[in-house]
Order: structure tokens, then sequence, then C-alpha cells
């Protein structure tokens, strides 16, 4: 029996973190914080992480800037990192998403640090990115407690179908980031082809019970959309699937 943890992102409704996850309470288990940006991510405050986002029955992950600056080294990175993390810790995040940097030496400069610095790297979720199918840096990321988080959309829009055939990838893939690709946007499930449901229906067989899935889109529309196909297709998938629980919306 597989009981998934259902999430979307903190950027549904065009309001701040917290009336996001207000509202987003009713229909979720969970909130991916979106940081994707990392200068405007050191300046939040309580204002954009209120205190009382921790009574919320939610649980919450951290997806980490898209724009970290590995260009200044690992050291620089992780300090960044860091920061960012003391800045929800009050939250308990389950995890927190990382997109890897192009070079194969940056991302194992980083997790030789981060193991020297006794950081918890069974948390960090490593996606894959146009940039990087995660192929290179697999026997790091086999190597160490790290572990994955695959995104349907990149691996159709970017070809990486090959990623599907490496070592234990179901084992190590804890979270799913899930929508429609069209055009480098994010749309609801129902927009997926013939291909990519196959794809879907895949990799939801092959995960293990313990993963988060993410619906990551990017207004309510298309999150309440992708919640019903969702809830659609893992009862179509019964046997495969065993009970679904969704909150009530």
């Amino acid at each position: 029996m597989k009981n998934f943890i259902i999430g979307t992102t903190s950027f549904i409704f065009p309001e701040p973190v917290g009336e996001n996850c207000k509202k987003l309470e009713k229909l979720v288990d969970e909130v991916s914080i979106v940081m994707f940006e990392t200068r405007s991510s050191l300046l939040y405050d309580e204002k954009d992480l209120p205190h009382w986002l921790k009574e919320l029955k939610l649980s919450y992950n951290i997806h980490l800037p898209l724009d970290l600056p590995w260009h200044e080294g690992p050291s620089y990175v992780l300090e960044i990192i860091r920061r960012l993390i003391d800045k929800v810790l009050f939250l308990s995040p389950n995890s927190f998403v990382l997109h890897p940097p192009e070079e194969k030496r940056l991302f194992s400069d980083l997790v030789e640090l981060m193991e020297k610095k006794n950081v918890s790297l069974e948390k960090f979720f490593i996606e894959n990115i146009k940039e990087n199918d995660l192929k290179e840096i697999w026997p790091t990321i086999l190597s160490t407690p790290i572990n994955v988080c695959l995104d349907i959309g990149h691996i159709i829009e970017y070809d990486q179908y090959n990623l599907l055939s490496v070592t234990e990838l179901f084992q190590k893939t804890k979270m799913l980031h899930l929508y429609a690709p069209k055009g480098g946007r994010h749309r609801a499930l129902t927009e997926l082809d013939r291909n990519g449901l196959s794809l879907l229906e895949n990799i939801l067989k092959n995960i293990t019970t313990s993963s988060t899935i993410i619906l990551e889109v990017f207004n309510y529309k298309d999150l309440i959309r992708s919640l019903d196909f969702f809830n659609s297709l893992c009862r179509d998938l019964g046997q495969s699937l065993g009970t679904m629980n969704f909150k009530q919306m």
C-alpha cells in the first residue's frame, strides 16, 4: 500500500507565503516553500515567514534558490544554504530541494564539505534539471544519504528518459515534482499527453511508499485540476497504489 504525502508550492495565490499556506491547509498535506531567488530569499523575515506557520496542519519542504552562486565556490554556496535553513528551522522542514550545479566537481566538493560540517545529507533532495540530469553525479548520490527529487516535467521536456534506468533510482527517489510541461511553463496534470501519462504511471508504480508528491503548479485552477486528476489516476491504478488519502476539497 502506498500512502503518499500530497503537496504543492507556496505560490498558488498572489499573496505572501503565510496567506498561501493558510489557504492550502485545507487542500494538501505539505507545502513546498519556494525560495527561488537567492537575494530575495536571504531578505525573508517574519512578514514572509510568520511564526504561526508552524501551527498550521501542514508539513513543509524548502525549495532552495535556482540561482545559487556556484561560481563563488562550494563554501560560499553552503554558507547561503545554511543561512536560509536558519530562517526556516522553526518549521522543522522535511527536506530541502537543491538544483545541482552543471559541473560534477562542484557538486562532489559541496557534498564533501557538507559531510565535514555534519550537515544532514538525507534531508537534501537533488533535482534533475536542464543543465544536470543527475547521471554524471549519480555515483556521489548513490554513495551518500542524499535523496532525489524526480521532476517529471524535466524528464519530458529535456529528454531525460535514460535517467530512469540508473541503479537504485526509485529507491533514492523520495519526492516527485508533477506537472505538465508546456514551453517551460508548469501546467495542470490534465494537460499531460499519452506519453507523459504513461511515464507518470510507470514512476508511480515503482517509487517507494514514503514519497512526497509535489504538484508543482503556480495557480489555483491548475492545482485543483491536478488534485482531481491525480486522485482519479490513483484510483484507476488501485491495486498498484493501494488506498490514497486526500484532503477534502
